[in-house]
């Protein structure tokens, strides 16, 4: 009887309900979407200057971040209503 009150108690705190997940993935998708339109265009081309990447192909990896970044804003946002 113990034992299946400690299943259950790790089951509560440990294996969240389908919908704590979908929110969770959710989050997480907005952080990667605002990472990738603010941070996306400024820190990470800086990082792939000191790389080496050739430089015809960093305003594109910039550009390619802010539209990737803004089309996961708006699939999130369309999924809400």
């Amino acid at each position: 009887m113990m034992k299946e009150r400690v299943k259950g108690i790790f089951k509560k705190i440990f294996l969240p309900s389908k919908e704590t997940q979908e929110k969770f993935v959710k989050a997480m998708l907005i952080v990667l979407a605002a990472f990738l339109v603010f941070v996306g265009p400024t820190y990470m081309l800086y990082v792939l200057q000191q790389v080496d990447v050739l430089y015809p192909f960093l305003p594109l990896i910039g550009l390619a971040s802010i539209i990737v970044g803004l089309f996961l804003f708006t699939r999130l946002i369309k999924e809400k209503k």
